[in-house]
């Protein structure tokens, strides 16, 4: 009878798994009140406004398509661009970040216009990495 238990129990333990599994961290976002993200929204929305407005006033907005170390690349990445867009192109040197900058000339005085024109230009492989550049007068 021993050796019938010890066999059985050899059998449970030789059929159990050894697996250790580990927990990702994954990070969970709080919960929140449907009624607090509609103020939150509001009040974001209102900032939003009254700070483009206000900017609007003292800066403007360029669209940049290009950011090169060399000023040949810049260049020839420049011309390319405008015989592709029909558009005029500027190329400027930023000692702040010791690059040559790619712009379209075009300036905007509301955010919301050249993120229009930004978000059409992603549409293009070459241009997936356009952003919005604040120029600050």
């Amino acid at each position: 009878m021993k050796l019938i238990l010890f066999l059985f129990l050899g059998f449970l333990i030789s059929c159990s798994s050894k697996e250790v599994t580990k927990e990702k961290d994954n990070y969970v976002f709080d919960r929140v009140e449907l009624d607090s993200l509609e103020i939150n929204k509001d009040i974001n929305q209102s900032i939003t406004e009254s700070t483009e407005e206000s900017v609007a006033v003292n800066s403007y907005y360029l669209v940049q398509i290009g950011a090169f170390t060399s000023e040949q690349r810049a260049k020839k990445f420049a011309e390319k661009t405008k015989k592709m867009l029909n558009e005029e192109i500027i190329i400027s040197f930023s000692d702040k970040v010791n690059l040559y900058l790619v712009q379209l000339e075009k300036r905007f005085s509301r955010k919301s216009e050249a993120e229009i024109v930004r978000n059409n230009l992603r549409l293009f492989p070459e241009f997936q990495d356009a952003w919005i550049v604040t120029i600050n007068e």
